[in-house]
Parts: C-alpha cells; sequence; structure tokens
C-alpha cells in the first residue's frame, strides 16, 4: 500500500511532522492525536489504520522539524470493519508506559542460615532508604527507581534534599516516582524521546504549561474597554487574573 493510497491525498515530503514505523515512513489518518503530560506516558493516537500497515512490535516515531518528539509501542487498539473495510484505532505509549506496568521492587538483606545475610526482593518497599535501612536523597531514590523499571534517568532539577522513610506496597515504578515528588509539584517529569532517558526538570519561566498547570488561579474574568457587540448592553467586570506558582510568586 503506498503513501497516497493511505491517506487518500498527495503527501508531503517538506512536513514539519514525520511518522515512521521501524524506519519505514506512513502517513497517518485525518484525526491522528499526540498528547503530552507530565508524570505520565505521552501517548499518539492513530485512527482508521490499515490493517497491517504496522506490525504490533514495531516501534513508532515522531519528528518534529527533525527532532524526534515521541517514540514507543503498540499499547491497545481497536478493530473496525465498515463496507468490508478493516481499519484499526492504534494507541501507542512511550518510554514511561514501562514505569506504569513494572513493579517497584526493592533488594534486602535478610538474615539467612547459620545468621549469614541474603539478599531478597520484595514488593513491599521503604521509600527513602537504601538496602541497609540508610537514608538517601530524593535524586538517588528516583535513579534507583527508574533504574528497576529499565530506564535512564536525567536530573535536570530535582531538589538535593532527604525525605522521611515511607512504606509502600504493590506499587509501580511509575506511582513510586509520583509519590516521591508529591511535595514537589513544580518539577516535570516525561520521557525524552530525543535522549532515550526519563527527564526530570523545573521550568525556568512563569509562562511555561507546566510551571502554570501546578498554579493555583484565584481569579479570572475579561476586562473589555467597549461593547465588544454594538447595541447591545453588556454588563463588564474588570478583574485581575491573578496565577500563585509553585514558588508562591504571583503573576
Amino acid at each position: 500500500m503506498t503513501a497516497t493510497q493511505n491517506t487518500g491525498m498527495a503527501p508531503r515530503e517538506d512536513a514539519a511532522f514525520t511518522f515512521t514505523a521501524n524506519g519505514k515512513r506512513f502517513y497517518p489518518q485525518s484525526g491522528a492525536r499526540l498528547s503530552y503530560a507530565s508524570r505520565t506516558a505521552a501517548t499518539l493516537f492513530l485512527p482508521g489504520m490499515p490493517s497491517g500497515l504496522i506490525a504490533s512490535s514495531d516501534t513508532v516515531t515522531v519528528k518534529y522539524n527533525g527532532s524526534t518528539v515521541f517514540a514507543g509501542t503498540l499499547s491497545k487498539y481497536t478493530e473496525r470493519t465498515v463496507r468490508g473495510l478493516t481499519g484499526l484505532d492504534m494507541t501507542f505509549a512511550d518510554g514511561w508506559d514501562i514505569l506504569e506496568r513494572r513493579v517497584f521492587r526493592q533488594t534486602w538483606k535478610v538474615a539467612g542460615a547459620g545468621g549469614a545475610s541474603v539478599d531478597t526482593s520484595s514488593a513491599r518497599v521503604v521509600l527513602n532508604v537504601d538496602a541497609l535501612g540508610l537514608p538517601v536523597t530524593l535524586s538517588a531514590q528516583i535513579n534507583d527507581v527508574c533504574s528497576e523499571g529499565g530506564c535512564m534517568m536525567s536530573d535536570g532539577g530535582i531538589p538535593a534534599v532527604t525525605l522521611p522513610s515511607d512504606v509502600a506496597e504493590n506499587i509501580t515504578c511509575a506511582d513510586a516516582i509520583r509519590r516521591l515528588l508529591r511535595l514537589f509539584p513544580h518539577v516535570v517529569a516525561y520521557y525524552d524521546a530525543q535522549g532515550g532517558v526519563v527527564e526530570f526538570s523545573i521550568p525556568n519561566t512563569s509562562k511555561s504549561p507546566g510551571w502554570l498547570s501546578e498554579g493555583r488561579i484565584l481569579s479570572r474574568s475579561k476586562q473589555y474597554t467597549a461593547h465588544p457587540v454594538v447595541g447591545v448592553d453588556i454588563a463588564t467586570e474588570s478583574v485581575d487574573t491573578v496565577v500563585v506558582g509553585a514558588d508562591g510568586a504571583r503573576s
């Protein structure tokens, strides 16, 4: 099947977004959606894809102006048949998805036969301490969680603190990261498809979506200096928009 048959239109070779499946370029149908969010998996939704065009084992990569902005594998799909033609609504998830599916386990030293210590793996974990029960920094603990999930970590702003021990049981690696960062809402965590690592960073501007998403909006209104519609009486109210960021600053 050619690219033109896939989309029903002539493809643009100079398009800002390019889509490939295991290195082979394809053209998505109308309605494709790429979704990002902090501390969870980024997803790519491809509706109405022809059956057999993308294999379930393929890695789908999205580039924007040459830079990789998404790389993921099939998470789920729905098969639809309309007028004898079978299409697939496919959802792909990036590297963070493995953190959502893998249970975080810790290795502990326990007394074995004859009093000798042996290592044991347990889904009952104590966050913020090492295998000997000694405190570790927040960055070191998050690095251990990422390693358990099979991912590398890039520390771009994890607070240099040591938190109290925190007992949990049967939680995923992603749940452990969210639990560790719950006191630091300004830290953005996501899978960096370009570098192939889990990135932790702090937005450095009040215009950043990550910064604003954690702010508290105290009021929101629009001030009009003139009636937007001629001949219609519209009551308006002047109220400033105040956003309080994670650092307490107002803007």
